[in-house]
């Protein structure tokens, strides 16, 4: 008892740091709403039945076929015996009714089809690896847009509570040089400034403010009405620097371009395998029935059984141009493939360089906040002491918000570039694990 306490006190310490982070819990509805994604979905099952279906030429086939026929006279034998017995009449015998039919199964089951069936069930996996490559691909495109969008909305917010603390503190500069003014203690013109500086903030709120209108629209038109608007509260740094090998090792080896890549060849290797089987023979055993015996003639047998040979030794196009378009197109697929490895750790690279950027922008921008945020404290305290104009005040709050904005921009920039970093690497749970991490574990994140 005491145990299974002990482990529910655990458990409830521990639930807050295994809960899912927005993003991902965007991510996870998504995946069952979004029209595209569950037309991929579809299209997988119908390429996994088609793979299915092929595989089933290796068991036997069973038809039951039937006709009913009517002939101009019915058919007989007649044998002239005249010469072993003079005066007797002919002999006939009757082979055929006038009207009969037929009802009979016929059963088949390939022994050696020289590959054909092989080939042609290896091109059904391919293609279905094929379809599931590209449903990985648009999978990849959606969560790329989600982040986007969840991003805009983000930032969009986050300058709006930049901007609307930054006009807030330009109101009461502004109402504080008009006492002064009243006082006599500062010119008009000081005044006035104030008040421009303040009338310029106002328009970069309108200006955010709508820009957020139109970061939710567009939000709200990709993931619906259900879900609240994006709020993880404070957007802060990620430090964490990834492991560029493993992460390129993982893309290699799970990326959906390359499944791709790897289904193309695939496909073509079963194209030259079933050209090399149309040189070869096929053997089959056949076997045949008849379910309405009384329309046999004595000729015909109830049941008849075999094995059936062949092989097509001329036609069929030039088989041997066939062959070699088949051999070309595998040396394609190989030769694509190569370019495209190469594509995608540029881009992978191209990924990473952006982080980079981005980690180098938010150091440097906290270093400047620091010490502009230092200045607007030393321009306040001068400003109280008659040392400091209002404009140096104004100047300093501007510049404050200003260096906040970029510093803002930046963090985004990271945010983005980590997430293309991970999901161009097919690795986007990594990403999601490190934006559920605590802040103070990120920096060991790899």
């Amino acid at each position: 008892m005491k145990q299974s306490l002990l482990s529910l006190g655990l458990g409830l310490l521990l639930l807050p740091t295994l809960q899912a982070s927005e993003l991902e819990t965007l991510w996870q509805d998504l995946q069952y709403r979004h029209p595209g994604l569950n037309a991929a979905e579809s299209a997988i099952k119908a390429r996994e039945a088609e793979a299915a279906s092929e595989r089933w030429r290796y068991g036997p086939t069973l038809t039951l076929k039937g006709r009913y026929t009517r002939l101009d006279d019915e058919l007989g034998v007649e044998v002239d015996v005249s010469s072993l017995a003079p005066g007797a009449p002919p002999m006939y015998e009757k082979v055929q009714d006038v009207q009969y039919a037929n009802a009979y199964l016929e059963a088949r089951l390939p022994v050696y089809t020289g590959g054909r069936i092989g080939a042609a069930v290896d091109a059904a996996d391919a293609r279905l690896a094929d379809e599931s490559a590209r449903a990985g691909q648009n999978r990849q495109q959606v969560l790329l847009q989600l982040v986007d969008r969840y991003y805009n909305v983000v930032m969009a917010r986050e300058t709006v509570a930049i901007r609307e603390r930054n006009l807030q503190t330009l109101d009461k500069q502004v109402y504080s040089a008009r006492r002064r003014e009243e006082e006599g203690l500062i010119a008009p013109s000081e005044r006035l400034s104030a008040e421009v500086e303040r009338d310029k903030a106002r328009r970069a709120m309108s200006t955010s403010q709508a820009d957020l209108d139109l970061a939710v629209l567009v939000f709200r038109q990709w993931v619906g009405e259900a879900h609240p608007l994006p709020d993880p509260g404070p957007l802060t740094p990620l430090s964490i620097e990834p492991d560029m090998n493993r992460l390129t090792r993982h893309m290699l080896e799970n990326a959906p371009e390359m499944a791709q890549l790897n289904a193309r060849t695939d496909l073509a290797r079963a194209g030259l395998e079933a050209r090399t089987a149309g040189w070869k023979p096929t053997v089959a055993l056949f076997g045949r029935y008849e379910l309405l015996p009384d329309s046999l003639t004595a000729l015909e047998p109830r049941w008849a059984a075999g094995v059936a040979f062949e092989w097509s030794l001329l036609g069929e196009g030039n088989r041997l141009q066939q062959r070699r378009a088949a051999l070309a197109r595998v040396e394609q697929a190989a030769r694509q493939t190569e370019q495209s490895e190469t594509d995608l750790i540029s881009r992978l690279q191209h990924d990473y360089r952006d982080l980079q950027r981005a980690n180098a922008d938010i150091e440097s921008l906290a270093s400047s906040e620091d010490l502009i945020q230092e200045r607007v404290t030393l321009t306040r305290r001068g400003y109280e002491q008659g040392l400091n104009t209002t404009l140096d005040w104004v100047e300093a709050e501007t510049a404050l918000a200003g260096i906040r904005l970029q510093r803002l921009n930046a963090v985004v920039d990271q945010h983005r570039a980590l997430a293309r970093l991970y999901i161009h690497a097919g690795d986007e749970d990594r990403f999601f694990t490190i934006l559920d991490q605590p802040t103070a574990e990120k920096g060991q994140s790899r």
